[in-house]
C-alpha cells in the first residue's frame, strides 16, 4: 500500500523541481533488511536509498516503454512463439541495463515514445528472423525482447556508421563479435529488401556475381584487414553445380589471405589438398594481412586484392551461366 502526499520542495532535488512524498507499507521483511544493510554500507538514509532505487528504475524511458506498450507486449509474445521459448512474467525483467538503454537512445536519437513506437513498427517484419539468429537454444526470454531486437534491426538499416558505433559502445562489450554483427545485419537488410550493407572500407570491388569489401575492424592492428565477399543472390540462387561450392584463395605477392573459421574448406591441389574457402548463406569472410612488409609499402594494393577475389569467384560462376540468372 502506498500513500502519496502533496508535492513540496526537496533539498536533494534541483531548485525549481518538486518532489512527492510516499509512505510504503506491507514490504517484505527481507526486503527491508536488505535495504537497511545497503543503506548502512552506503552511509545514507534508508528512505534516500529507496528513493534512489525507484528514481533509477522509473527514469529509464526505454524500459518504461517496454513495460507500458501494448504493441511491445504483443510482439514479445510473437517472438516467444517464433523461438519456441517461454516469456518471463515479471515486468521488471529487462534485457539491457539502464546504461545500455541510454546508449541505444543516444545512438538512434530516440527521444520520445513515438520514436520508440516507430522503431518497433519498422522492425516488426524482421523480428522472427532476429529470433532465429539469437534464440536458437533459449528456454526463457525477458520481456522487452521485441524492442531489443528492434533496436538492432533499426541500427542495421541505418548503415555501417551507426552499426559500428553500436558495436563499439554496446555489442562488443556484451561479447558479441563483429563477424556476427555484420552477418546478422546483412541478413536483416536482405530480408527487408534494403540495399547491401556498405562497409565504407578503403577498398571494394563489384563483380558480375559478387562484391568484395575490405575494411579494418576497430580491434584489428595496422596491416590486418577483413574481406567480406557477398554473392549476388539473384544471379546465383539457382546455381547448383558442385564447382561453385569451393574456391581457391588467390596467391598474391606480400599478401596473406586466410578464411575465417566456418568459411575454410580444403580444395584439391594436384594430388593433395590446400586451404580454400566456401560461401555460407551467400557470404564468405576472410582475413587479409600485409605479409613481411609495412602496409604502405606493399606492392599489392587492397583494391587489387578485392578485384582479384571478385574475379576468382566470377570465373567459377561464369562457367555456369546456364544455371544462373543473367
Amino acid at each position: 500500500m502506498i500513500k502519496k502526499g502533496n508535492a513540496q520542495p526537496d533539498p536533494d532535488i534541483p531548485t525549481g523541481e518538486l518532489s512527492t512524498s510516499m509512505n510504503i507499507k506491507n514490504m517484505q521483511p527481507a526486503t527491508v533488511q536488505n535495504l537497511e544493510r545497503i543503506s548502512a554500507a552506503m552511509r545514507i538514509a534508508r528512505s534516500a536509498m529507496a528513493r534512489t532505487i525507484m528514481d533509477v528504475t522509473m527514469q529509464d524511458p526505454l524500459r518504461l516503454f517496454c513495460i507500458s506498450s501494448s504493441l511491445c507486449d504483443a510482439l514479445d509474445q510473437e517472438v516467444a512463439r517464433a523461438a519456441g521459448a517461454t516469456l518471463k512474467q515479471d515486468w521488471f525483467d529487462a534485457d539491457w541495463p539502464r546504461t545500455t538503454n541510454a546508449a541505444w537512445c543516444s545512438i538512434l536519437g530516440l527521444e520520445s515514445e513515438d520514436d520508440m513506437n516507430e522503431v518497433l513498427l519498422r522492425a516488426a517484419p524482421a523480428l522472427s528472423l532476429r529470433a532465429r539468429q539469437t534464440l536458437q537454444y533459449a528456454v526463457w526470454i525477458p520481456r522487452g525482447i521485441a524492442m531489443t531486437f528492434a533496436l538492432f534491426v533499426e541500427t542495421s538499416l541505418r548503415g555501417i556508421d551507426t552499426l559500428m558505433r553500436a558495436y563499439r559502445e554496446i555489442l562488443s562489450p556484451a561479447g558479441i563479435g563483429l563477424a556476427t554483427v555484420l552477418r546478422d545485419a546483412s541478413e536483416i537488410r536482405q530480408a527487408l529488401l534494403a540495399p547491401p550493407l556498405m562497409l565504407n572500407g578503403p577498398a571494394g570491388a563489384l563483380g558480375k556475381y559478387c562484391r568484395c569489401d575490405i575494411f579494418s575492424p576497430p580491434d584489428y592492428q595496422h596491416g590486418a584487414w577483413r574481406a567480406i565477399v557477398t554473392l549476388d543472390a539473384l544471379k546465383t540462387r539457382n546455381v547448383r553445380n558442385a564447382a561453385t561450392r569451393q574456391f581457391e584463395l588467390p596467391v598474391l605477392e606480400r599478401r596473406l589471405i586466410t578464411p575465417d573459421g566456418p568459411y575454410g574448406l580444403a580444395v584439391p591441389d594436384g594430388e593433395g589438398w590446400k586451404m580454400g574457402f566456401c560461401f555460407r548463406e551467400g557470404r564468405a569472410e576472410l582475413h587479409l594481412y600485409s605479409n613481411g612488409i609495412a602496409e604502405g609499402e606493399n606492392p599489392v594494393t587492397l583494391q587489387e586484392v578485392a578485384e582479384t577475389l571478385c574475379a576468382g569467384v566470377d570465373s567459377i560462376f561464369s562457367g555456369h551461366d546456364g544455371d544462373a540468372h543473367p
